[in-house]
């Protein structure tokens, strides 16, 4: 990661790291800004490690926690400012996010884990001190 990105992340960073379908193929990491309510693309050559930034995504809150699906193609985001949750379709040739669909989840959804089977979507709060349990479609 280069040193201009660290320096415009001030308070929250939250990052994954997306293989691509392949073994050879480049992966994509996605990082959150929580100031700037938005998802930054990049994409991993497999051989260098080197990052490239590909794109961005606004988020309709600010984006904290990220967790994907297994296959690749479902980015969940905490959108800790408005309590909710999103869902995202990852583009694989491009790490494109569009979003699919946001849902009301509870105060300051802090982090995201998808149970073994990617059936629920679990979600632990800081401010109201409970965990949810969301069917993910």
């Amino acid at each position: 990661m280069n040193v201009s990105l660290l320096s415009m992340v001030s308070v929250f960073v939250s990052g994954w790291l997306m293989p691509g379908p392949y073994a050879d193929d480049d992966s994509f990491v996605f990082v959150s800004l929580l100031e700037k309510k938005t998802i930054v693309s990049f994409r991993r050559d497999t051989d260098s490690g080197r990052l490239t930034r590909v794109g961005e995504t606004t988020c309709p809150g600010e984006p904290a926690n990220l967790a994907a699906t297994n296959d690749g193609r479902t980015l969940f985001v905490s959108l800790r400012s408005t309590g909710q949750l999103a869902a995202y379709r990852i583009d694989m040739g491009t790490g494109a996010l569009e979003l699919l669909n946001v849902v009301q989840g509870g105060d300051d959804p802090a982090f995201l884990k998808l149970d073994q089977t990617e059936t629920f979507l679990i979600t632990a709060y800081y401010v109201s001190n409970r965990v949810s349990v969301h069917r993910v479609h």
